[in-house]
């Protein structure tokens, strides 16, 4: 059985979850029925969480594909909100995670994370949700549940950052949404595979994982994209299989990539966490 270990994980989940739902009833946000959830929680622990069974890929998807929904119906609805079908204003996919330079150099690091889930309208979102549909289960394939998981969100991490502070150095501040950084650090990384195999089999993954560069890079032209990300994903990504072997050769104690995947999560619901609460802080 594959789940979270019980005892740091645990304390720290309640400490936090304790601390989010003290601040959301001091602030008439939520009910009494909220801290007795938490009580409960503490009380049981996660229970039989199987995160062998978590396919990442499509949950990656679904983490987008509900970002959306919920900043299109927080932007709609709002009375100064734009109302405009398929696409949040850039207050609100500010409010619910976007990297934005000044935010970013003030110390909200975890706006790289949040910034990898949000996409600025539907044609954005489902180019890069097919893009992940084609692509990321072969990267799955070759580096297993775990190293895909490290590589998508470093590599997203990797092409927010390298794009808000090279902006940020010609002082140029963005605000950048979308999950083409991990898209392209997966390219990047099925590219650097390719080479190292070699032979026909190698030669022909290197020029799906080119053609499909050269797609993303097109298409960003396009819709006016920031290849600065892309770049650092790619770069990330390229690094990523240079020194991360695949899974099929087991050289990597299975226990060291469970604990990355248990950090990658935490880090995800650490950055969420912070999402949430900044998003109710600024209603107030």
């Amino acid at each position: 059985m594959e789940g979270f270990p019980g005892g740091r994980v645990h304390r720290l989940a309640v400490r936090i979850f304790r601390s989010v739902s003290e601040w959301l009833i001091a602030h008439n946000l939520a009910t009494e029925r909220l801290r007795w959830q938490v009580r409960r929680f503490e009380q049981r622990g996660f229970g039989e969480i199987n995160l062998s069974q978590i396919n990442y890929p499509s949950a990656m998807i679904g983490v987008n594909v509900f970002m959306m929904l919920v900043a299109l119906v927080f932007s709609v609805s709002r009375p100064d909100g734009p109302g405009r079908l398929g696409g949040a204003s850039g207050m609100d996919l500010y409010r619910f995670g976007a990297a934005f330079t000044p935010s970013i150099l003030a110390g909200q690091f975890w706006r790289l994370m949040t910034a990898i889930f949000l996409h600025g309208d539907l044609m954005h979102l489902l180019f890069n949700c097919v893009a992940i549909y084609v692509i990321a289960p072969r990267i799955e394939a070759v580096y297993g549940r775990q190293r895909f998981l490290a590589l998508y969100l470093l590599t997203g991490f990797g092409g927010n950052a390298t794009s808000v502070f090279l902006h940020a150095f010609y002082g140029k501040p963005i605000l950048l949404v979308g999950a083409s950084g991990s898209i392209f650090g997966l390219l990047g990384a099925g590219a650097i595979y390719g080479l190292r195999m070699g032979g026909p089999r190698g030669q022909e993954i290197f020029k799906f994982m080119m053609t499909w560069i050269v797609i993303g890079v097109l298409y960003s032209f396009m819709v006016r994209g920031d290849n600065l990300a892309h770049a650092g994903g790619a770069i990330s990504g390229g690094l990523f299989a240079q020194f991360v072997r695949p899974h099929s050769e087991r050289v990597y104690n299975s226990r060291f990539w469970q604990r990355v995947e248990w950090v990658c999560l935490g880090l995800m619901a650490v950055c969420f966490a912070l999402m949430v609460y900044h998003l109710f802080a600024d209603q107030l």
